[in-house]
């Protein structure tokens, strides 16, 4: 499977966000979108990145399998336009709902995977349980705990739905570092969140694994554990 990398841009609120498309190609043609789309997320104070390129080693990978993967940086983060003293959990979530809605009704990809680091992985299931799109898994990595600031209830609207998770009906692929100390009440508040709404998930913990995950084993390792899990589902 050949790739192709483009810039692409979204203006929200008069602002720009720049991020890169990962293009997957078969044979002459572009992939004829018959796999999700995947959505990459970064962290808090990171870009479209992630720590040390791995959502580029993830995306690249994954493009290979026939993703088509997209990752952008938040308002006020790396080559987006905006103030990053303004930069907060509900401008990423209107900045993830613009880009939502320019690869599902612009770019005509009928079915999203999120797959969100810290804050992004974070932002990642809030969107799932109150977003405006339908997004069909999530893979979170390093999620910090959910409750900070009540984002959960900040969506671009101002409104959430009456029914959490009313339009996710897939799974979540939950990673953690076994050495970060949010892992433990991070994912105590998530298996909570998620067997609450009777949302199945799968856990894996790496072994010895930090919160950034600075090991090329352990980076190999997730990059292996992701492509596998979105080939069984």
């Amino acid at each position: 499977m050949r790739m192709k990398e483009d810039i692409f841009e979204i203006f929200v609120n008069g602002e720009i966000i720049y991020g890169i498309w990962h293009k997957a190609i078969c044979g002459h043609s572009p992939n004829l979108r018959s796999k999700p789309a995947i959505i990459m997320l970064h962290g808090w104070t990171g870009y479209r990145t992630g720590p040390h390129d791995m959502l580029v080693k993830i995306a690249r990978s994954l493009t290979q399998q026939g993703y088509d993967c997209f990752r952008f940086d938040f308002r006020g983060r790396g080559y987006s336009q905006g103030d990053c003293r303004k930069t907060n959990y509900r401008s990423m979530l209107e900045d993830l709902d613009a880009v939502l809605q320019h690869v599902i009704h612009i770019l005509e990809f009928s079915q999203i995977v999120l797959a969100g680091f810290s804050a992004g992985a974070k932002l990642a299931i809030c969107y799932a349980r109150n977003g405006n799109q339908s997004v069909k898994h999530v893979i979170e990595m390093s999620s910090p705990t959910l409750r900070q600031n009540k984002v959960e209830t900040k969506l671009s609207g101002g409104e959430i739905q009456k029914q959490p998770f009313g339009k996710f009906h897939g799974r979540m692929l939950l990673i953690h570092g076994e050495k970060d100390p949010e892992t433990q009440p991070a994912l105590e508040q998530i298996h909570e969140l998620l067997q609450r709404y009777q949302i199945p998930s799968d856990t894996h913990i790496v072994e010895n694994g930090n919160h950034n995950f600075y090991s090329i084993e352990w980076e190999n390792g997730i990059i292996e554990l992701i492509s596998n899990w979105l080939e069984e589902k």
